[in-house]
């Protein structure tokens, strides 16, 4: 029954043009899709009848172990091979991937060396890097592997697994121009390019339909306000210059106006300093420049002051430093943040984990050289997880914990190294190793515990209270 119905569906989506009709199949067309990649590893026993994330992402991980085209969609050649029933399960192509690819390393932020070379040198060949092959895994890489993987179907970690590394060295990989070529759309069209268009301007805070593939009034809507909001001519078309800018990785989320945020900077930024220092939230030079430290105080009087969480300062935050009435960071509130900082527990530390993970290999501006190394930097992830940190004093006193063994710190403790004349704070990574950045380094690390341990560990993994 399951092979005469694939059958009929495959003969069906053969008349159609590319994907266009791909989400007006019915639920019970779907369903048999869910079913077949199941039956192959690809699915889970979840079916719901709806083309939805993990049905698009089973078809790109089926599409990718068969060597077709990674679309996410029931193209034609895609529903062939599964009604065939000789299409490569998941389970072959793991045991595959692993055989062929078993001494290839992980390359991540922070990684360095030949490996990486080899990585960026092939990018570039594609159009995906465009800076030098310098074999050091920064921003300008990360960027370049996630835009690898969005266009090639794989799932955007920013991390070269072997997954990556196996798309990019076998078959043939989409390369930058192509993938942009293939994404221009237009009003009236239809298909997977204008469902990606989609999903990234909603992403970005552009739109807020229904991902339906079809490009209607308010996708055409959507792209005239991104191509505002990032200096673009104002067209309504996702042209390839449009295309280029939204899957950049660099582009401008939609803001209200008057919202001030990281990488701004000017007269309002210097004033919303000046603002926050005489509340006793900003304590650095006021400089005009909105980094790290300014989005650390903005969450911060966010969390004093019963704002919604974020790291903006937008109309609602500024009309209440304007109005007088804010809370400022008094000894009381400290008291009160205190108490908010012991109620700190296992979701904090996970998030604190993910947003430490998140920044690998990103440049960070520290200044918090002269006691507290990496002080900035952990007090940054820790306030992005709703933890208050006010001070460095406050922050020791709960890192308490002596650390025996390597690799008993979990994902998002707080670890301190005590040397003979210096303390340095970071982040646990939950593999032995710790994520850190210091004013020395300019940049987001990741090394093993082994490197930098000096002196004494402790850790503060948000169960024990000081």
């Amino acid at each position: 029954m399951r092979k005469r119905f694939l059958c009929a569906l495959c003969a069906m989506i053969a008349m159609l043009p590319g994907c266009a009709a791909a989400e007006s199949f019915a639920s019970t067309t779907v369903l048999e899709i869910e079913r077949a990649l199941y039956s192959l590893g690809y699915h889970s026993e979840k079916f719901d009848g709806l083309l939805d994330d993990e049905t698009c992402g089973a078809l790109r991980s089926f599409q990718t172990a068969n060597g077709l085209a990674v679309t996410g969609e029931p193209d034609a050649e895609t529903v062939q091979l599964l009604n065939a029933g000789t299409g490569v399960t998941c389970h072959e192509y793991l045991v595959a991937m692993k055989e062929e690819y078993a001494g290839l390393p992980i390359l991540q932020s922070g990684s360095a060396g030949e490996a990486v070379g080899r990585l960026q040198r092939s990018l570039k060949a594609l159009g995906y890097f465009s800076g030098e092959c310098d074999g050091v895994f920064g921003d300008a890489t990360l960027a370049a592997v996630t835009r690898f993987q969005m266009a090639n179907g794989l799932n955007e970690t920013g991390a070269a697994d072997r997954a990556t590394q196996l798309r990019l060295n076998e078959g043939e990989p989409l390369a930058w121009q192509a993938f942009l070529e293939a994404s221009v759309a237009a009003f009236g069209e239809s298909g997977t390019q204008v469902r990606l268009l989609q999903r990234k301007l909603k992403a970005l805070g552009y739109f807020d339909g229904a991902c339906s593939g079809s490009y209607g009034e308010l996708t055409q809507q959507a792209v005239f306000r991104f191509q505002g909001e990032n200096g673009l001519e104002k067209s309504g078309v996702a042209d390839l210059s449009t295309c280029a800018a939204l899957y950049s990785g660099r582009a401008v989320p939609l803001r209200d106006p008057g919202t001030l945020r990281m990488g701004d900077d000017g007269d309002a930024v210097s004033k919303l300093q000046s603002d926050l220092a005489a509340c006793g939230y900003f304590d650095r030079n006021v400089t005009g420049v909105f980094g790290a430290t300014t989005e650390t105080a903005v969450r911060l009087f966010r969390l004093a002051n019963g704002l919604p969480v974020g790291g903006e300062a937008d109309a609602q935050l500024l009309a209440r430093l304007e109005s007088g009435s804010a809370a400022a960071l008094t000894e009381e509130m400290h008291e009160q943040l205190r108490l908010q900082m012991d109620g700190a527990g296992e979701e904090e530390r996970t998030a604190i984990a993910a947003t430490a993970l998140q920044l690998r290999g990103r440049s960070f501006e520290a200044d918090d050289e002269d006691l507290y190394r990496g002080f900035a930097f952990v007090q940054y992830v820790c306030l992005a997880a709703n933890v208050p940190v006010t001070e460095p004093e406050e922050l020791l006193k709960r890192i308490a914990d002596p650390v025996e063994r390597y690799d008993e710190p979990e994902a998002g403790d707080i670890l301190m190294f005590v040397g003979s004349d210096s303390v340095l704070l970071a982040v646990s990574s939950g593999n032995g190793s710790a994520v850190y950045a210091t004013a020395q380094s300019g940049y987001v690390l990741e090394s093993d515990l082994r490197s930098l341990n000096t002196g004494e560990l402790y850790r503060w993994s948000m169960e024990t209270l000081p």
